[in-house]
């Protein structure tokens, strides 16, 4: 009661004006599946509820297509999607996004500072991290460097199929600070290097492209370690698979909700952006999707054990976090060129 009356106060003035018509109900896109139930329950249903609207929903399939669909078409099937932050940094500088008044949304010292974006709202903080089977691996290993040490820990290696990620994540088992990462590879030789370093563990790379498959992996015995979405591993774990991990070398980055600029309900999208920046939907959802928060308080509200396996600030400060301007600047020049590159290595 005491949740539910601390945000029925902050949303009492919201359902004043919410009966405009329009052609479409207020629309949010997320990425489908058992995460957007969980969303579903913990936030677009309660928030429907206390503004007296249907939350209608859609998905966001990834990457650029649907939004070169709006730009070609002008029909905007959603006025609020969950982003990746290349996406939300393109469509804020392409004009496609409503810039942000933050002051209809919080005072920006109350959320984690990735989260304020120009065009959006931070929603979670995901990251990569290494895993391995308990059971089997005797001396946990506890860093990048870790990974590629087939002597001590033999067998072979479990890696996301592409050179995003792993480009990062072998500069940093090669002993690159990751915030010096995305310098070191937008130098002369820094891209040479990432590759003389995978020629290491070539020959024992097994490549996923599949969430479900590190854990599977790694309990199965097909490999010794995996690269794997720590959410998916904290999720395996708590229903009782064997699968450790570490933070040490991760990939780490943050979706943002953001507002599209033709939408038909900005005030509507508005007072979404502001229910979701308090603690308690943030709080109910990590408790389903172990991923980070990115109100301050509901950090503070979150149980111990929980917290280590998030995705928490400490965490980050062990990765590269991808949607740095300078990663991203590097990705779109570079992408077609390195994609190219990297299956002639695994061809070769």
């Amino acid at each position: 009661m005491k949740i539910m009356s601390r945000i029925g106060l902050l949303l009492l003035s919201f359902a004043v004006g919410i009966g405009v018509a329009h052609a479409r109900g207020f629309t949010i896109a997320s990425w489908g599946g058992n995460y957007q139930d969980h969303q579903r329950e913990t936030q677009f249903a309660p928030f429907g509820e206390l503004v007296g609207i249907e939350v209608l929903e859609d998905n966001y399939q990834g990457g650029w297509g649907q939004f070169q669909a709006m730009q070609d078409t002008g029909v905007v099937p959603f006025d609020v999607v969950q982003i990746e932050a290349a996406e939300a940094n393109r469509a804020c500088e392409e004009g496609i996004l409503v810039e942000l008044d933050w002051s209809r949304i919080a005072a920006k010292d109350s959320l984690v500072p990735l989260a304020v974006h120009e065009c959006g709202l931070g929603q979670t903080s995901w990251a990569t991290v290494v895993t391995y089977n308990e059971d089997t691996i005797g001396e946990a290993p506890t860093q990048a460097e870790d990974f590629w040490n087939i002597d001590k820990w033999p067998g072979k290696r479990g890696l996301r199929k592409g050179p995003k990620f792993n480009m990062e994540f072998a500069l940093m088992a090669d002993g690159v600070a990751p915030e010096d990462v995305y310098d070191v590879l937008s130098a002369e030789g820094g891209v040479d290097r990432v590759f003389n370093k995978m020629n290491e563990i070539k020959d024992l790379i097994v490549w996923w492209t599949g969430g479900a498959q590190p854990g599977e992996m790694v309990t199965s015995g097909e490999v010794t370690m995996s690269m794997g979405y720590s959410n998916r591993i904290a999720n395996e774990r708590a229903a009782g698979k064997p699968e450790g991990f570490f933070w040490d070398g991760n990939l780490n980055g943050m979706d943002y909700w953001v507002i599209l600029a033709k939408s038909e309900h900005i005030d509507t999208a508005y007072k979404w952006l502001a229910y979701y920046a308090t603690p308690e939907p943030q709080i109910a959802f990590t408790l389903l999707e172990p991923l980070g928060p990115t109100s301050l308080a509901a950090w503070d509200s979150i149980p111990a054990d929980q917290m280590a396996v998030l995705p928490n600030p400490d965490a980050a400060t062990m990765g590269v976090f991808t949607g740095d301007p300078t990663g991203i600047e590097f990705w779109v020049d570079n992408i077609q060129e390195l994609s190219e590159r990297w299956e002639a290595w695994i061809g070769q």
